[in-house]
């Protein structure tokens, strides 16, 4: 069984712009034990207008969108036996019906119910073609297994070391911290709608609180990243030379996650100028090329 949330209107459960998405639980069915909940009421706020199922929400203020929570009998897929990076399939195979559904669900049924209900888990990836889709799946399937909040990057966008200090490091405004991610991304491999992969990979989750309100927290992951880089490298030393005028360098992103952090980093931070940069607009199919920066892919 799969577990979905649901809205009564369409759209997106994640905004592409920073912004914190707050999501009252109205007091669930006493008589109910959680884990066999089938459906409950809840109330969202309004950015999270946009789970599709069974599931009884409200997105804040008058116009509030009502969700709810349901459960869908499916059936195992062969080869969703997860590696050392994760679960790494063509976009063609995930998009198949339920069949990342199926990942995400078994993902949340091995893992014991404390470590999940009332958990804050990330849910970002590198931005290659159907993250965008997986992170949506995931959100609202994270919803309906009870995790207590869910952080992405904006756009949807976190690179892999990115994750790890967000994991280690963030303190929500509430004083929470996450306890795991889903992370969608297929390393140095090429993106696209076809005959490429990606990969859902698990960072396990430790303990977790009570079940309660449900949050979205859509943020500019780039703080928490330089943040980390600034306790590593001197910046001082770095800008000093990259402001030099005996002194030339080009960054080349290749169209990948790490462009979503080049102008902080190389331009507001360091001083490089602008010019210096290429190819820093993440997108879903790497422009076409390929993101391995090697000397093959790289060359032109």
């Amino acid at each position: 069984m799969i577990r979905l949330c649901f809205p009564s209107s369409p759209g997106a459960i994640i905004p592409p712009r920073p912004r914190r998405h707050r999501h009252n639980t109205a007091t669930p069915f006493p008589s109910i034990p959680p884990r066999s909940r089938s459906l409950h009421q809840h109330r969202l706020t309004p950015l999270l207008a946009s789970s599709r199922g069974d599931r009884r929400q409200r997105v804040g203020g008058p116009d509030m969108v009502l969700f709810t929570v349901t459960k869908k009998a499916t059936t195992p897929f062969e080869g969703q036996k997860p590696g050392t990076s994760g679960l790494r399939k063509k976009v063609t195979v995930f998009q198949q019906p339920n069949y990342l559904h199926n990942f995400v669900q078994a993902t949340f049924n091995a893992l014991p119910a404390e470590q999940v209900k009332g958990a804050t888990i990330v849910v970002s990836g590198d931005g290659r073609y159907f993250s965008k889709d997986a992170v949506q799946i995931i959100t609202k399937m994270a919803a309906a297994n009870g995790v207590r909040r869910v952080w992405v990057g904006q756009h949807s966008l976190m690179s892999t070391p990115a994750v790890s200090c967000v994991i280690r490091d963030r303190v929500g405004a509430d004083g929470s911290k996450a306890t795991g991610a889903f992370i969608l991304t297929a390393s140095h491999n090429p993106g696209g709608p076809t005959e490429v992969d990606i990969s859902v990979l698990l960072v396990s989750l430790a303990s977790a609180g009570p079940e309660g309100p449900f949050d979205v927290d859509v943020f500019d992951s780039s703080v928490d990243y330089i943040k980390l880089m600034k306790s590593i490298f001197d910046f001082e030393a770095i800008k000093k030379l990259l402001t030099s005028p005996k002194f030339t360098f080009c960054y080349d992103a290749l169209h990948g996650v790490a462009g979503a952090y080049a102008k902080r980093i190389f331009v507001e931070e360091l001083g490089a100028d602008e010019s210096s940069l290429l190819n820093c607009v993440p997108k879903e199919d790497f422009g076409g090329g390929h993101p391995d920066p090697n000397l093959t892919y790289a060359k032109n």
